[in-house]
Formats: structure tokens, C-alpha cells, sequence
């Protein structure tokens, strides 16, 4: 199978109040875990080596995306997904996703996503495992029915890191500076070649993003049949588009090539 990417705009996590959360250890800012936002954190008040949030999204939802975005477990602990048909998890407890390791790469970025085949359901448990006498955060929780992209992007594909700082020289030829936000990562997305069905889902990525005015998660590789997720198919960037206007060329009959998107990840740990 070719490689695929895949991505999400949509998370059935945005707006839900704290008691759809139920935590298995107390929370510190719960909200902070579906606000949209990674430069806040959801902190576990223990060092408990598993945890797990039952989640009740209100009503039945297509899901077969779960991100876990700026957490502080990479290479620690594992990530399971499991969803049933009452609140209490009594009944009908499916796996959708076995217990898989939080990948380290690319690094800094504690990003991860597990997919899997879609399934409709409303009270879904998310559960970390890990070693060692850790205190887990984790900064955005992102629940989602994944797009996947027929192809995948071209030679010319690229990244980039940036952080904010305030820096300044002084009269003695000294440099200092503060630490304000990053990282923030940048990923280059180009395509072509591409048949007019091919131009069609890039299109409809770029307009479900509002051309970056909503948020949107990046699934670097689209993998949905694996019991866990391996480390290679977690990685994730969760961003907005930066181009307010995109364009495409037929450059042989029936054949496209398109403007490369970039997409630009949000801040994290904001201060120092």
C-alpha cells in the first residue's frame, strides 16, 4: 500500500463542559485537555503509573482518530482506546485501539495520534500506563473522524522549527535573552501530478480549514487496521494553514499540480 496522510478540522471534544470528563485521578484545569489551545496543560495531581479519562461526548459520534497532543509521556508510557455503550463501561467495551507506545519522534514535539476503522459512539475511555514516578499533562485531546488523502505529497516536502524569543545585546557584547513560546513547527506540503479527484481532496481539506482560519490535525501516515499503533504512524501536527489563497494548473490534460500548503503548528509552553 502507498503511503497516505490524513487529517481532521473537526474535534467532537470542543465545547463538552468538565463533567463530560471523569477522570480516574484528580485534574488540575481539565479544560485546558479540550480547549483548542496546547500552551495550557491538564496536569494529573499523581504520579500514579496508569490513569485513565472516561469521556462522554453527549451523543454518538464517527470516530477513528484520537490525538493525545503536547503530553509529557513520549517514549514512557502507553496509550489505549476503548469505547462501550453506557457510561459506567460495563457493557459492550470494544478495544478500538490496543495499548501502544507514545512514540519519541520527532522531538520535541509530544505529539501522537492512534486511528483506527471508524466506529459511532458516545462514551469512550482513554488509558495511560507508564514506569516510573511521573506526573502526566497533557495539553490538547483531540477526537476526530479522519480524512484520508488518496496521494501523498511529492520530492520538496520540508519542515522547520522556530522559536519566540526576546533577545538583546549588551554594551559588554553580551547576548541574553527570554524564552517566550515554541517550539513551533512548520511542515511543507506539496503535491502534483494529481487527477481532478485527487485536486478535489486537497481542496476540500483547504476549505474545511477555512484556508487556516480553523485548526487543523495533520496525520503524517493514514493507518487504520493495526491492533496498536506503531511509532511510525503516531506522528501528527496539529496547525493552522498559513495561505489565505491557493491555486492550481492543469498541466496535462486531466493532470494538476497545485500550490503547496504549509502548515504551521500551534505555540507551546508558553514562558519560561
Amino acid at each position: 500500500m502507498s503511503l497516505q496522510h490524513a487529517y481532521a478540522v473537526t474535534n467532537r471534544l470542543t465545547g463538552l463542559a468538565a463533567g463530560s470528563f471523569a477522570w480516574s485521578a484528580t485534574a488540575t484545569n481539565p479544560l485546558h485537555a479540550n480547549d483548542g489551545k496546547m500552551d495550557k496543560l491538564c496536569t494529573i495531581a499523581s504520579t500514579a503509573t496508569s490513569v485513565n479519562v472516561i469521556i462522554d461526548l453527549g451523543a454518538a459520534y464517527s470516530i477513528s482518530a484520537v490525538a493525545c497532543l503536547n503530553h509529557n509521556l513520549a517514549g514512557l508510557a502507553t496509550l489505549k482506546v476503548e469505547h462501550a455503550t453506557n457510561l459506567a463501561f460495563t457493557t459492550g467495551v470494544t478495544e478500538a485501539k490496543a495499548a501502544s507506545t507514545l512514540g519519541t519522534s520527532p522531538a520535541p514535539l509530544k505529539d501522537a495520534v492512534l486511528q483506527f476503522a471508524a466506529v459511532t459512539k458516545r462514551y469512550w475511555r482513554l488509558t495511560w500506563t507508564w514506569t516510573g514516578s511521573v506526573a502526566m499533562s497533557v495539553g490538547e485531546l483531540f477526537f476526530a473522524e479522519s480524512t484520508a488523502l488518496t496521494r501523498a505529497e511529492v520530492y520538496g516536502h520540508g519542515g522547520a522549527r522556530r522559536y519566540i524569543n526576546s533577545k538583546f545585546d549588551g554594551y559588554t557584547g553580551e547576548q541574553r535573552g527570554h524564552y517566550i513560546a515554541g517550539p513551533i513547527a512548520s511542515r511543507r506540503l506539496p503535491f502534483e501530478a494529481l487527477t481532478e479527484s485527487e485536486r478535489n481532496e486537497l481542496w476540500a481539506m483547504y476549505h474545511a480549514a477555512r484556508g487556516g482560519a480553523v485548526s487543523l490535525l495533520w496525520c503524517e501516515q493514514y493507518e487504520a487496521v493495526a491492533t496498536a499503533a506503531a511509532a511510525a504512524y503516531q506522528a501528527c501536527l496539529f496547525g493552522k494553514l498559513t495561505e489565505d489563497e491557493t491555486s492550481w494548473t492543469e498541466d496535462d490534460f486531466g493532470v494538476y499540480g497545485v500550490s503547496a500548503l504549509m502548515l504551521r503548528s500551534l505555540a507551546r509552553e508558553v514562558g519560561s
